[in-house]
């Protein structure tokens, strides 16, 4: 993935350029140019809808693909990004197998070129695919190849992995590193960067921890900051459930609101979100 403007701190003004560039683009780029501009339409749209990712956002992805595809540049390592936006945004789209599989494709082809900064894009992208099917093992030994990268990489996928090794170690019963990790994630950036917009990876184990802890106040900010954009939006149903701990807390409720609160962690591991 190239670009990464889907982390852009301004998507409608993204929206502003790529309207301005389109006509341009369809009319003189080459098949490359072309499948970068479909997959940076593609970013644009899925941070406008803060991750809401559905069939209109899949499909500036696919369509970046097909123009790779009527290319005959599949194989080529220069568009090895296109494919990869497509598992990662199926992943997001709640169409876990098939954006795991795309993803370890995109690794294989990314192995066998050298290519290491598609490496450690794609390992984060697999270890969150094992999260969301409870497999603790696997996510671990993903995200531990690529929470300490040795190059810099233009998105946090570190990040990504260091969140998910905060899960793991929730799983795994190791409840102060949930916190000494997932702290280092969700601590701002020394430059101003956006927010970390998939926090909910290690937020659920940083709120199941407080509450276990008997810390519910901070549980609470915790849950508040799950609702907060830039975060991706998540089901309905959990965010439901969220805002209704979140009034009893405002109601000075704190009881009520710590029982909803671990309601709403039970859901979300149900839902494979935790």
């Amino acid at each position: 993935m190239r670009g990464f403007s889907y982390f852009y701190d301004d998507p409608e003004l993204l929206g502003s350029v790529i309207a301005r560039a389109r006509s341009l683009v369809e009319a003189r780029a080459g098949p490359k140019q072309k499948a970068d501009f479909y997959t940076q339409v593609g970013y644009q749209r899925a941070a406008a809808k803060r991750f809401m990712v559905d069939d209109e956002v899949i499909s500036f992805f696919l369509d970046a693909w097909r123009v790779v595809e009527d290319a005959g540049l599949e194989d080529d390592i220069e568009t090895n990004f296109v494919r990869a936006g497509v598992g990662y945004f199926r992943l997001i789209q709640d169409d876990v197998i098939a954006g795991q599989e795309i993803a370890e494709a995109v690794l294989a082809l990314a192995r066998r070129a050298g290519d290491r900064s598609m490496e450690l894009t794609c390992l984060p992208c697999l270890a969150w695919a094992r999260l969301r099917q409870h497999d603790v093992v696997g996510a671990r030994e993903l995200a531990r190849q690529s929470a300490s990268p040795d190059i810099a990489l233009p998105f946090p996928f570190p990040e990504m992995a260091k969140a998910v090794l905060s899960w793991v170690a929730w799983k795994e019963g190791r409840y102060s590193e949930v916190e000494q990790v997932a702290e280092a994630v969700l601590r701002p950036t020394p430059g101003g960067e956006p927010p970390f917009p998939f926090a909910w990876i290690c937020l659920w184990p940083l709120i199941a921890v407080r509450l276990a802890e008997g810390r519910t106040a901070e549980a609470i900010e915790s849950a508040r900051e799950l609702l907060q954009p830039p975060q991706m939006r998540l089901p309905a149903q959990l965010e439901e459930s969220l805002a209704g701990a979140l009034a009893a807390w405002e109601a000075d409720k704190h009881a009520l609101a710590s029982e909803r609160l671990r309601r709403s962690v039970v859901l979300a591991e149900g839902l494979r979100f935790a």
